[in-house]
């Protein structure tokens, strides 16, 4: 196999100079400092759909028409919000419009029922269908007046 040639090291000691001695202290402490490391974060904070025109204008410096591309984002989420709003405020009111009219047949066949009991000579029967109509008509009217107002309320504190 090969050979391996054994390597002595030999150390070598400063000169005995105080001055030298010094020196090579100065640089060896300077050796040991370590470099200083600064680390800085920056933190960025806005309310609303479109961020401050500074913000902004580094946008356009990171990517090319930055500013404009955040724009139209911001009006299609907006335009996106709206549309949502609009089916949800339409979904309400054809509801409202259909518990009312259910309200109204259940009104009036009722009536009819309680007609009917009293031609026949029930005017007791008569009298409890109707009271027990008006009664639970006025619940849920009451019930739903009042869920409104507590969401309306939620709505209000929630912003």
């Amino acid at each position: 196999m090969g050979r391996h040639k054994k390597r002595r090291r030999k150390d070598h000691f400063p000169p005995a100079n105080p001055s030298s001695m010094q020196q090579q202290q100065q640089i060896s402490s300077q050796q040991q400092t370590s470099p200083t490391v600064t680390h800085r974060q920056t933190f960025a904070h806005w309310e609303g759909p479109l961020p401050p025109p500074g913000a902004l204008q580094q946008f356009n410096e990171v990517i090319p028409n930055g500013a404009e591309r955040v724009m139209v984002l911001c009006e299609k989420q907006s335009s996106h919000r709206q549309e949502l709003e609009r089916k949800v405020i339409d979904s309400r009111i054809a509801n409202m419009k259909r518990g009312q009219i259910f309200a109204l047949l259940v009104a009036v066949l009722t009536l009819l029922v309680a007609g009917c009991c009293a031609y026949i000579g029930q005017p007791v029967v008569a009298l409890a269908i109707v009271g027990i109509d008006l009664v639970s008509l006025a619940t849920v009217f009451i019930y739903g007046s009042h869920a409104q107002r507590k969401e309306l309320k939620e709505r209000r504190e929630a912003k």
